[in-house]
């Protein structure tokens, strides 16, 4: 399997630049997530269901921008 790693970019605590960054690759067949900002960072492992699950849950909430809807 192809070593790839994806980075996000985005704002964290502070609203004026883009500050934080979401860094996503595979390690021993799970989802490794590193949030950084700063000086700070989180380690998550995420097993594929896990994975999975996360992956529904954001397209529900892009969905609900799209719709113009508010977070319920």
């Amino acid at each position: 399997m192809a070593n790839v790693r994806i980075i996000f970019y985005g704002r964290g605590i502070s609203q004026n630049n883009y500050s934080a960054e979401i860094e996503c690759e595979l390690e021993c067949n799970e989802i490794a997530l590193s949030i950084k900002e700063g000086d700070r960072q989180l380690f998550v492992s995420l097993d594929k269901s896990t994975a999975i699950r996360l992956a529904k849950k954001l397209r529900t909430e892009i969905n609900k921008i799209q719709e113009g809807g508010q977070n319920v």
